[in-house]
C-alpha cells in the first residue's frame, strides 16, 4: 500500500508528464544518464529508465520515495539536513556543480560510485533534477 506522500508524488508525476512536450519527454526517457526529479522536499516525482537500472528499482516503485534513500556513505544520514539547510539559507553546495563523484545506495543496499550533477528548476513549482551515471570504473 502506498503512503499519501507516494500518491501525491504519483499525481505530480502524472501532471508533469501530461503537460510536458513529447519532444522533451522522449529526450529524457532515452538519455544515457539516469535522471531523477524530486520536489522541494526531496520526494522523487520522476525517474527515467536508466535511473531505475542504476539503482535497481522497477516501474514507478521509486516514485514517492525520499531521494535521500539513494545517497550513500556519510551523505545518507545527512541528506535531510542538506535539503533543510538549502531551503533555509538558499546557499548552494552541490546544486550546479557538475560531475561530482559520490557514493550512492541501490535498492538492495549495495553501495555504488556515481557521477552526479544536480540542477534546480523553478517554474511555479520547485524541483531538483539529478543526472547520474555510474563512474567509469563501475561501468567497465
Amino acid at each position: 500500500m502506498r503512503s499519501s506522500k507516494q500518491l501525491e508524488a504519483l499525481r505530480a508525476a502524472t501532471q508533469v508528464l501530461e503537460s510536458s512536450d513529447s519532444f522533451w519527454f522522449a529526450i529524457v526517457e532515452s538519455s544515457l544518464d539516469g535522471i531523477i526529479v524530486s520536489d522541494r522536499d526531496g520526494i522523487i516525482v520522476y525517474a527515467n529508465p536508466v535511473a531505475h537500472t542504476i539503482f535497481g528499482y522497477r516501474g514507478d516503485e521509486i516514485t514517492g520515495l525520499d531521494v535521500g534513500i539513494l545517497a550513500g556513505g556519510e551523505h545518507k544520514d545527512k541528506h535531510p539536513e542538506y535539503i533543510h539547510r538549502y531551503r533555509e539559507t538558499g546557499v548552494k553546495h552541490i546544486i550546479g556543480r557538475l560531475n561530482r563523484h559520490v557514493k550512492a545506495t541501490t535498492k538492495d543496499g549495495s553501495g555504488i560510485d556515481i557521477i552526479l550533477s544536480i540542477s534546480e528548476v523553478k517554474n511555479g513549482a520547485h524541483y531538483f533534477v539529478a543526472h547520474v551515471r555510474l563512474n567509469d570504473d563501475e561501468s567497465k
